[in-house]
């Protein structure tokens, strides 16, 4: 009751407003208000055809919106601003706008993309894993977590371009556990597909340890990612 009581007193004096319009939020929401969540501008690739980077080592692709400043805005503010808390919030939309959320069902376990532990020092979480534990909660399949590390601590793709982004990550992940990925459907989950270079190293390394097939479910990704070779 009280702490109820001090919540709406502080709502008077800092308005719990959505970061994307301002406008007010209603009870519950935390952010973004339900209006910008449903403006945010799907992928227009609707199937769950890999991009043209990714074929011929993923044999489906989820993703959920256009990278435009919006979403930019939201996964920045997850990522890089501390808030961790919008984890399941990001699933439950990013359920809501992909194409046949039921082929998510056909996988065995969710592999997030895993970040260099330097890294997850500095902020403290790694994203993938968040959106992976909640993913994994709805779907019930279980978070491989361990089972894959980053050895060499990449600069942000953002900073990159095309080549370099291949370049620095085609030697960057491990398998700690190749063997427990044999015969096993597996589900790559991440963030942010800048140019598919993450997506394709880890799944690179999957096919290589006899994983029966091999998705991948990102949240966002620029729209000129298909027409790359």
């Amino acid at each position: 009751m009280i702490r109820a009581t001090l919540s709406s007193l502080a709502d008077l004096f800092i308005p719990n407003l959505c970061v994307l319009c301002e406008a007010r939020l209603g009870v519950g929401a935390e952010y973004v208000c339900g209006g910008c969540w449903g403006k945010l501008a799907p992928f227009p690739e609707r199937t769950t055809t890999p991009l043209r980077p990714l074929r011929g080592v993923l044999d489906h692709l989820w993703i959920g919106w256009e990278y435009e400043a919006r979403v930019r805005r939201i996964v920045h503010l997850m990522k890089f601003e501390g808030r961790p808390e919008l984890a399941p919030k990001l699933i439950e939309e990013w359920l809501r706008v992909i194409v046949h959320p039921e082929g998510l069902q056909d996988f065995d376990v969710l592999l997030p993309v895993p970040i260099h532990p330097a890294r997850r020092r500095e902020r403290g979480f790694n994203q993938s894993e968040l959106l992976a534990r909640e993913l994994g909660k709805i779907l019930g399949l279980p978070v491989a977590e361990r089972d894959a590390v980053r050895i060499i601590n990449t600069p942000s793709q953002t900073l990159l371009d095309r080549k370099e982004r291949w370049h620095s990550v085609a030697e960057a992940f491990q398998l700690r556990r190749p063997e427990f990925f044999q015969r096993r459907r597996v589900l790559l989950v991440d963030d942010l597909a800048t140019s598919g270079a993450t997506l394709h190293a880890l799944a690179t390394l999957l096919r290589g340890g006899n994983a029966a097939a091999i998705g991948g479910a990102v949240l966002t990704s620029p729209c000129g990612l298909d027409s790359q070779s």
